[in-house]
């Protein structure tokens, strides 16, 4: 039987037909996988049933809309609790995917059965944002593409385009840190990972990715963010003494610098705050 890959599209107040992640799903060759389509809407107001009509008119797929705006994390665990699949893909609503991303998956999954977890190279612009290093107490951005198997020690990288497999949710019982809501779920999974697996593979493929942390915000709209960030590293590295300190004074020195470069006091009074 082919492999089935359930593929998880979270949106949050984006009209479904501006959404760049599904434009660029529509008309993929999905090839010899059996792939079925979950969209979690996290809007206030749920998609109207001509909206939701004319996606369909090139997308099959199931539609859950949650006006609360339940955390990531929690999305992810429910998803993977409810359905059946081989291995789930999880996507966000700004990542533009190549139009052959599903076969060279199915190729790639064919070939190494015994992996896990297989991620894009994700660049928002010219930076590589995924995969990424992790250095003691903070990421670091590779300045050369990596592909292929590698080891999953010491790895971050961002949850959109990241294929899992069920295997990995089953064999270890493994479910999403819901103390994260946002920021840092991404990376508690992959430290999580590389305790429990020691390689990863690397797919030969570019996403472009907007991400409000890299695509120059103004001080409102980076400061709550940034806020959340912070507070994730904390919950990351809680049973990390030493990288937990070395992490707050980066956060301090972070600040700092914020607070220079926006003109913006607010920014200081975020670690006390916390």
């Amino acid at each position: 039987m082919n492999p089935s890959i359930l593929i998880l599209i979270v949106t949050y107040k984006c009209p479904l037909h501006d959404s760049k992640t599904i434009n660029s799903i529509l008309g993929q060759d999905s090839h010899d996988l059996n792939c079925r389509y979950v969209i979690w809407d996290n809007s206030p107001v749920a998609a109207t049933s001509l909206e939701l009509e004319k996606v369909r008119e090139g997308l099959s797929f199931e539609y859950i809309s949650k006006p609360e705006n339940v955390a990531l994390s929690k999305v992810y665990n429910q998803v993977v609790s409810a359905n059946k699949f081989k291995y789930i893909l999880l996507l966000d609503q700004d990542t533009g995917i190549p139009k052959n991303y599903l076969r060279e998956i199915g190729y790639h999954i064919a070939n190494h059965p015994q992996v896990n977890l297989f991620l894009p190279i994700v660049k928002n612009n010219q930076l590589i944002v995924s995969p990424g290093n992790f250095n003691l107490f903070k990421g670091k951005h590779w300045e050369d593409i990596r592909k292929g198997l590698i080891p999953s020690k010491n790895l971050l990288a961002v949850t959109s385009g990241m294929l899992i497999s069920r295997h990995y949710f089953d064999s270890y019982s493994y479910q999403f840190d819901e103390r994260l809501n946002l920021y840092g779920i991404d990376s508690k999974f992959m430290l999580d990972f590389a305790k429990n697996e020691k390689e990863l593979f690397v797919l030969p493929l570019i996403l472009a990715h907007n991400s409000a942390l890299w695509s120059s915000p103004t001080s409102s709209e980076l400061l709550p963010r940034f806020k959340n960030l912070r507070k994730a590293w904390d919950i990351i590295l809680s049973d990390r003494p030493l990288p937990k300190l070395l992490n707050a004074i980066y956060g301090k020195y972070l600040c700092i610098k914020l607070a220079v470069k926006y003109r913006d006091i607010r920014f200081l009074l975020i670690e006390k705050q916390s």
